[in-house]
């Protein structure tokens, strides 16, 4: 045998053994994303369940922002999701009248520069909460992570839409993004 030969058996050898590092960081890699906790999001048709959107929550908070359909002014609602529940936190609305509280049994505040009315400390579990995309006036939105996102770039009008609070791991989040 020469010598030649065998260097080049022996550099040949050292490339092949790339490929099986490469394909055990890659194993690893999916392996420790099943252990990473993803909290999301999920907005569904309440009818069907078929999946509109999902958000995956950096912060545990999101706020449902709509015009009141009789009143004509905003109502913001704020949860939080917490164990696969959504909590409602805190309500405001500019407005008293029909549909409207004019009292309430939690927390709450008027600020008399805005004239915005804050019903606050509520931490009510909301189950199942449903709102139904609006059609003309409620131009509903959602604000995830500080980002506005309106019901009709994801559902119909007059759709009824639920929200979900779950929990899954890294790699199942990356396969539903890849699917949807």
């Amino acid at each position: 045998m020469e010598l030649n030969n065998y260097k080049k058996t022996e550099k040949s050898a050292k490339l092949g053994t790339l490929p099986k590092i490469s394909l055990v960081f890659l194993i690893l890699i999916i392996l420790i994303s099943f252990l990473i906790p993803v909290d999301l999001l999920v907005a569904r048709d309440y009818g069907t369940k078929k999946v509109l959107n999902t958000w995956k929550l950096k912060e545990d908070l999101f706020t449902v922002a709509y015009t009141h359909s009789v009143m004509l002014s905003e109502v913001t609602e704020t949860f939080k999701c917490n164990d696969n529940k959504i909590i409602l936190l805190e309500s405001t609305f500019k407005d008293y009248g029909a549909g409207l509280p004019s009292s309430t049994p939690y927390d709450f505040e008027i600020d008399e520069e805005t004239k915005l009315f804050r019903i606050y400390n509520i931490n009510e579990e909301i189950s199942p909460l449903v709102y139904k995309t609006g059609a003309v006036r409620a131009n509903h939105k959602i604000l995830v992570d500080e980002i506005a996102y309106e019901f009709l770039s994801f559902s119909e009008p007059r759709e009824s839409v639920e929200f979900i609070a779950e929990e899954t791991n890294y790699f199942k989040y990356l396969i539903r993004r890849l699917v949807n």
